[in-house]
């Protein structure tokens, strides 16, 4: 099984999404344009991974997604992140259990940051 197929699979089984192609779909929205090979990516309110696990498997060179689990996200958030690392084999995805406010961020360090904000998600370019 490629990395896609086992992306859109956990995608529905630990994402929360409803179906495969939902997935895809919104992914497929949220980096519509952008050229994520090489590129290094901060995901602020990372949620169960979706979005990074789907950066740091289409080519993102360095994956970093902030989820502060412990401050009113869903619990389980990082086990979902764990199942998306060891199925798809991420060595570039790392989770950070913090706020952004707390996050220690070097000049020039990310190439494109996400922020949640639903319903609209956004990737800026740096």
């Amino acid at each position: 099984m490629n990395n896609d197929s086992v992306f859109k699979r956990l995608a529905v089984e630990i994402g929360g999404f409803s179906s495969v192609s939902h997935a895809w779909y919104r992914c497929q929205q949220v980096f519509k344009g952008i050229n994520l090979k090489g590129k290094t990516f901060l995901e602020v309110g990372a949620d169960k991974g979706v979005f990074s696990a789907y950066a740091a498997t289409h080519g993102a060179k360095h994956v970093v997604a902030l989820e502060p689990e412990c401050d009113g996200s869903q619990e389980g958030t990082k086990d979902c992140f764990q199942h998306f690392i060891n199925e798809l084999n991420l060595t570039n995805l790392i989770v950070e259990n913090t706020t952004i406010q707390d996050f220690v961020i070097k000049a020039n360090s990310f190439d494109l940051v996400k922020l949640r904000n639903p319903p609209a998600l956004q990737v800026v370019m740096c």
